[in-house]
């Protein structure tokens, strides 16, 4: 009985620390926000057909946060990150200029 109720809880405590570095790098992006649409960005990215139906890769440009790059792609910050999760398990932090994002085909 007690290795069941510790799987549960290892599983609670992963799904809360999720939650919880998702909660800090929103809040984090909120403060470090950038404009909607910078000189020469392109804004309103509409995915291709291929696009929609498999992950893709973003490289960050200079300026660019999780919530322009979701924009661009239609996607809820929240997806980013979740996909990108290897970048934000220390926690939050400002992407890097030239750092290699995965988007995903739908949010998720």
């Amino acid at each position: 009985m007690s290795g069941k109720r510790d799987r549960k809880m290892r599983l609670f405590a992963g799904m809360l620390a999720i939650i919880g570095v998702i909660a800090v790098a929103v809040l984090f992006a909120l403060d470090s926000q950038t404009p909607s649409a910078m000189p020469g960005e392109i804004t309103g990215h509409m995915r291709t057909p291929l696009e929609e139906e498999r992950v893709i890769y973003h490289i960050v440009q200079e300026g660019e946060d999780v919530f322009s790059i979701a924009r661009r792609y239609g996607l809820r910050p929240e997806t980013i990150i979740l996909a990108n999760m290897g970048l934000f398990e220390s926690g939050p932090r400002p992407l890097k200029a030239g750092t290699r994002l995965i988007i995903l085909p739908i949010d998720g």
